[in-house]
């Protein structure tokens, strides 16, 4: 789609994935470790790339490094960037609490999975979202110090204190974090990051936070949808059709199904689980088709390195 067609200012979308393997999912919901792990990176992978191909939609994956140690799933995650995906840092190992963590092991989680994510892709890495959105200073420093282009952490939400009791059902006990308090004040679009970096300011770094209504900061992501159902994104997309820059987030859990390897009945306290798989996948493409019909999809990378793009959603 050309988002100047018919006089419109231009508006840019990005479609970003979570992609963690199945351990993860475990480790959330406080289950113990799973039979078997990869399976994100084998079936799931095809769901969400035959959803992408279809609509001609370049996505950004958050990718954690200790997911690719195996050659499967480097060989999955190439496929991921042949098609024309970016690829960027979602540490190494997923860490909790990342804020608590001494400084050093930011550090190395950031540091691990930058290598070896470039080391698979054979492409820079100049993007990072922080696990649950977990993002401090300290991390933001971590990225400017070492180039990163962009950050999409920062969860702009009025929401986030009763989302934290929402997870804490969910996740059995643990809190989801969405960084510092602070982060529900920052502006609700793209900005250059400030000091506070939930101000906008003139670093070198751009903020991508997660979208929200305007007005009422609720976040607008899938979760939502596959908790409240598709009507769910039809009102929220109504809510937000006429912002320049977009984020909608799918995670690679969104497309687990019950017949894939480690799928446990418990794992159905995760949303978007409790559907049934060919409801979900008429879920996604209704999205990706939806955005893509009044948004232009760009990665991350895109929007953070072309000027054009840049300008008209800064």
């Amino acid at each position: 789609m050309d988002p100047s067609k018919n006089g419109d200012r231009p508006r840019f979308a990005c479609i970003a994935l979570d992609y963690e393997d199945t351990r993860h999912l475990y480790r959330t919901l406080n289950l113990p470790a799973p039979p078997v792990g990869d399976v994100m990176f084998g079936a799931v992978a095809e769901r969400f790339q035959t959803i992408l191909a279809r609509h001609g939609v370049s996505a950004t994956l958050f990718v954690v490094g200790e997911d690719i140690l195996t050659d499967n799933n480097r060989r999955s995650l190439r496929r991921f960037v042949d098609s024309g995906h970016e690829v960027a840092n979602h540490t190494m190992t997923h860490p909790f609490g990342m804020r608590e963590m001494a400084y050093a092991d930011k550090v190395r989680e950031i540091e691990g999975a930058q290598k070896l994510l470039e080391d698979v892709t054979g492409q820079p890495v100049v993007g990072y979202k922080a696990p649950a959105h977990d993002i401090d200073a300290d991390v933001i420093d971590i990225l400017e110090e070492r180039g990163f282009h962009y950050d999409a952490s920062v969860y702009p939400s009025y929401f986030n204190p009763l989302l934290n009791v929402c997870y804490r059902v969910v996740g059995g006990g643990r809190p989801l974090g969405l960084g510092d308090w602070q982060c529900s004040l920052a502006p609700n679009r793209p900005y250059r990051l400030g000091r506070p970096y939930w101000k906008t300011g003139t670093r070198s770094m751009v903020e991508f936070p997660i979208s929200q209504i305007p007005a009422v900061k609720f976040p607008v992501y899938a979760t939502v949808m596959f908790t409240a159902g598709l009507r769910a994104f039809q009102a929220q997309f109504a809510a937000v059709r006429r912002m320049r820059f977009l984020t909608y987030v799918f995670h690679s859990f969104d497309l687990f199904d019950e017949n894939d390897d480690g799928f446990v009945p418990a794992l159905r306290r995760y949303p978007a689980l409790r559907l049934p798989l060919a409801e979900r996948l008429e879920m996604v493409d209704h999205v990706v088709k939806t955005i893509a019909s009044r948004f232009q999809p760009v990665t991350y990378r895109r929007a953070v390195t072309q000027p054009e793009i840049l300008g008209a959603i800064l």
